[in-house]
């Protein structure tokens, strides 16, 4: 018998040595699967395409929600910072990244590894003194 997402969900809020990152993939696979029909081992280049063009489009939507809950204008009077708002809409946008994760067949060691990476990169960098413009081989690259 196949576990319903309830019962996915029972599991790995039960069971504190599950992966977090793991059971989030896990879950939000499961989602797309049972309630959008996502398949993602058989998707051609073209759904998969169209895919990421509409979970990018979502993603960046969820954010734009989420900054409407900031007051950060710097000519408004008022500055805010509505908490449970925001984290409802960040969590939205956590699931259109997961999906993101999911069409680019990464599980959780690939964003954990390739975070791992970008973090040590952006330390780097920093500790250059990063000046954010592209080196002439960067640029050769495009």
């Amino acid at each position: 018998m196949k576990d319903t997402i309830q019962d996915k969900q029972e599991k790995f809020f039960g069971y504190s040595g599950y992966d977090r990152l793991a059971a989030l993939l896990d879950l939000q696979k499961s989602l797309q699967e049972e309630c959008y029909h996502t398949d993602f081992s058989g998707m051609d280049n073209e759904s998969r395409i169209a895919f990421i063009r509409q979970n990018v489009l979502a993603l960046e939507d969820e954010l734009h929600e989420a900054l409407r809950e900031v007051g950060w204008k710097s000519w408004a009077k008022t500055k805010y910072v509505h908490q449970t708002r925001l984290q409802e809409e960040l969590t939205d946008a956590l699931h259109f990244m997961l999906s993101l994760m999911l069409a680019a067949n990464m599980d959780a060691d690939d964003v954990y590894t390739r975070y791992l990476i970008k973090n040590r990169i952006n330390r780097q960098r920093q500790e250059e003194g990063y000046s954010g413009e592209k080196t002439k081989d960067e640029a050769e690259d495009e």
